[in-house]
């Protein structure tokens, strides 16, 4: 959880930046633990995985909207068939 009560700007930052690590999507394990961490989290990468959520979540509204609301001529419904007996 976030602390909203900061003293000074530093705090500020390390309360952010682990935020941010918490985030990680992209972890990168690593064979000895740090601190007792066995994955190597960053800000850049946390940065990334709660970009790609927000995109994720984007996306599904976008297509939710566009399902059932009925405009759904534009989504390309052709498939190939496949008859398993044959």
């Amino acid at each position: 959880m976030v602390n909203f009560n900061f003293s000074n700007k530093k705090e500020f930052k390390a309360d952010i930046a682990n935020f941010m690590k918490r985030r990680d999507l992209f972890g990168v394990p690593i064979g000895l633990t740090y601190e007792y961490y066995q994955v190597h989290r960053t800000v850049l990468s946390g940065s990334l995985s709660l970009l790609l959520r927000m995109y994720m979540v984007y996306f599904a509204a976008s297509t939710y909207i566009k399902i059932y609301s009925g405009s759904t001529e534009n989504i390309n419904s052709q498939f190939m068939q496949f008859n398993i007996s044959q």
